[in-house]
């Protein structure tokens, strides 16, 4: 931007030269001669020209072939020229050497004032477009500048953001295991419930074994609820995805009252009040036990050390057209039919700003959180198409009212008992069994042999595998636990099924639906049956293959 401009000129006669350079003693310009047009090509390489002044009619490269080299050179392709000739061009002249790239003609002999104007007037074009390229660099230097920043801050952003969701997940598993913390003290409670009952009626089977048709439903439920138990931790632990299923909601209530009843303070009392008139209702169970814990847990620790009391209700609500009934935002809840569950407690209570911020990712009025959170609540409640009410004030407790909608109809579980059979189904073919644990494949072996079955047993995947492909053309269907040595179930699902694609294989297993599909596909699996299971359910799952490979 500082240096001195620098004009080119060129002519054959060292006299002309001198004349160019008096003419141009008046600016303040560094003058480079030339006297021939290799020569003026030379001096491109060191300097930079403003202008260049050239004569038409040189020996070896006239004035337009030189014209011409300059243009075609990026490095002076925009350096104005201008062309002093002792012939008065005519138009043909004029047009050879604007194409070469002239800007202008000057005619020998020529006034030193005109062409000093015209000199002037190229060397102030020569420093706008210098000044406006120093201001293009700048800008497109700042803008690189600003470009790197901006990308560094997202990068920072994105990282941060990544961090935080990291940091968010481990929370909700922190939480989660927290949960399970808390239902521990009433799960191994209900567990011990649950061994006494198995005990003490297998107790009284051995003393007299008449009263075996008596105990054994005892035994029988006694063994569900436990079974229930593991299903619910597995889902707390999150190796059970949610599931859409039919859902008693007052037993699921009435389950988690009883194990919060071992865990929460002696001095806090649960009162419940849980009607049974509800149509079925479809949601994930998991959730809602979540749902109802969080509450509970929540009021107990409102009402803190002091004595206190806890009244849980359950029961069939309708909101009407034209009745107004609105949720913890102010959002009119649509008309229709909800199960209503209530947790009212007579603890601190809350003030304005809390009922505000309660439902905020991650807020909690304790120094350490319990449960998921209300703002995860929320988030169950919104995904089964409910709604939430929330009263409270200080020292007066805290009202929360849950809606979920049910459905219209018969349940899934009144239409089996409809369209049930008194007539004994049995079945026939052999059946290749899978199972590592020898006292669960005796009882199956004995189960399956009662339905009409031949089995042939294994006690892992490999075992199985050599058992069928010697008995391929005999074996029916395969049923397979998942947890096995040397090979497990899944293993065995895709060798047995390179094999013969169209073998039905059912599995068996207690880790949940969800944990199974995640490795195999729902629509490749023939049928699915829950440990522990029992001879009905055996017998569903086995008729309900029999009868979709019949039809098909």
């Amino acid at each position: 931007m500082t240096s001195k401009q620098k004009i080119l000129i060129v002519d054959d006669k060292r006299a002309n030269l001198v004349a160019l350079r008096s003419v141009l003693r008046d600016v303040d310009v560094e003058v480079i001669e030339a006297l021939s047009g290799n020569d003026a090509l030379a001096t491109t390489f060191d300097h930079s020209f403003a202008l260049a002044i050239l004569d038409v009619m040189m020996p070896g490269m006239n004035g337009f072939e030189l014209a011409e080299h300059l243009r075609s050179d990026d490095t002076t392709r925009l350096v104005p020229i201008i062309f002093v000739t002792a012939l008065h061009p005519d138009e043909q002249h004029l047009f050879s050497g604007y194409e070469a790239g002239a800007v202008d003609y000057i005619v020998k002999p020529y006034n030193p004032q005109i062409l000093l104007a015209k000199v002037r007037i190229f060397l102030e074009l020569d420093r706008q477009r210098q000044e406006l390229q120093w201001q293009r660099d700048n800008l497109e230097l700042q803008v690189a500048e600003r470009t790197c920043e901006l990308e560094q801050e997202l990068s920072e952003r994105k990282r941060a953001e990544a961090e935080k969701t990291v940091l968010e997940q481990q929370l909700h598993q922190a939480q989660k295991l927290e949960s399970l913390g808390v239902l521990a003290g009433g799960i191994a409670h209900d567990f011990n419930n649950i061994l006494a009952i198995i005990t003490g009626y297998c107790g009284l089977v051995k003393i007299n074994y008449e009263t075996a048709e008596k105990n054994i439903p005892h035994i029988e439920k006694a063994a569900e609820r436990g079974a229930g138990l593991c299903r619910q931790m597995l889902a707390y632990a999150g190796k059970a995805p949610f599931i859409q299923a039919e859902v008693d909601f007052a037993d699921l209530v009435d389950e988690m009252i009883t194990m919060l009843k071992a865990t929460i303070s002696q001095n806090v009392v649960i009162k419940s009040v849980l009607s049974r008139d509800f149509p079925y209702f479809m949601g994930d169970s998991s959730q809602l036990r979540q749902v109802v814990m969080n509450l509970i847990i929540n009021a107990a620790e409102a009402i803190g050390e002091v004595d206190g009391e806890i009244d849980v209700s359950l029961e069939k609500t309708e909101i009407k057209a034209g009745q107004t009934e609105i949720d913890h935002l102010g959002t009119i809840i649509p008309e229709g039919g909800y199960i209503c569950f209530e947790v009212t407690d007579n603890g601190c209570g809350m003030d304005a700003e809390t009922r505000r911020k309660i439902f905020e990712p991650f807020y909690s009025t304790k120094f350490a959180g319990r449960g998921l959170g209300m703002s995860a609540v929320l988030g169950i409640i919104k995904s089964h198409d409910g709604a939430l009410q929330l009263e409270s004030r200080v020292g007066h407790g805290t009202t929360f009212k849950v809606y979920l909608p049910f459905q219209d109809g018969n349940s899934e579980k009144e239409e089996e008992s409809l369209n049930a059979t008194s007539v004994p189904w049995q079945g026939r073919g052999t059946i290749l069994l899978a199972e590592d644990e020898e006292q669960v494949k005796s009882i199956a072996v004995e189960l399956i042999q009662m339905l009409g079955f031949t089995v042939i047993d294994a006690a892992n995947g490999r075992e199985a595998l050599e058992l069928y492909e010697k008995s391929a053309a005999d074996i029916t269907m395969v049923v397979t636990d998942i947890g096995m040595p040397v090979m497990n179930g899944y293993e065995l699902f895709y060798e047995l099924k390179q094999r013969s694609q169209q073998l039905p294989i059912i599995i068996s297993s207690g880790f949940g639906e969800g944990h199974i599909v995640s490795k195999i596909p729902r629509e490749e699996i023939a049928g699915l049956i829950n440990k522990p299971y029992s001879f009905d359910q055996l017998r569903d799952v086995l008729r309900g293959v029999v009868e979709r490979v019949s039809y098909e």
